[in-house]
């Protein structure tokens, strides 16, 4: 059986936040290698772990506008907590239901920092009504 590496696990990690991201500004495979003019097979590959040239990071860090230290070395991508939303809830929200998830999110967040465990309990109960 082959031994994973570390640079495997960090290829991997790297492929993931390309996707992550790239999901979040709710763009398909296609139109990232549109942006960036690489081959989508390549696009899909790096995303599952395999290992870009760096003109490729560039390309891709450009096209999904952040830089290759955050692709490289995963500096928190996300401005908002809605950014990490799968791509099927966060790419069809309106703006007003996204400032509503935010406004709820920001509630149980306050909720969390007092630890009142039967306040959260009620609240998470509201908000997934």
């Amino acid at each position: 059986m082959k031994k994973t590496s570390i640079i495997d696990i960090e290829l991997k990690r790297m492929g993931k936040r390309i996707r992550n991201r790239r999901v979040s500004l709710c763009r398909a495979i296609s139109q990232l290698a549109k942006d960036t003019g690489l081959p989508e097979g390549y696009i899909k590959d790096v995303e599952k772990g395999k290992m870009p040239s760096f003109q490729s990071l560039k390309r891709i860090a450009r096209a999904l506008k952040i830089t290759t230290k955050e692709l490289l070395f995963g500096k928190r991508l996300a401005s908002s907590v809605l950014s990490q939303a799968p791509p099927n809830i966060s790419c069809k929200l309106s703006p007003k239901e996204k400032a509503e998830i935010a406004k709820r999110l920001k509630r149980i967040v306050k909720l969390l920092k007092g630890l009142d465990i039967k306040a959260l309990n009620a609240a998470m109960s509201r908000t997934l009504r």
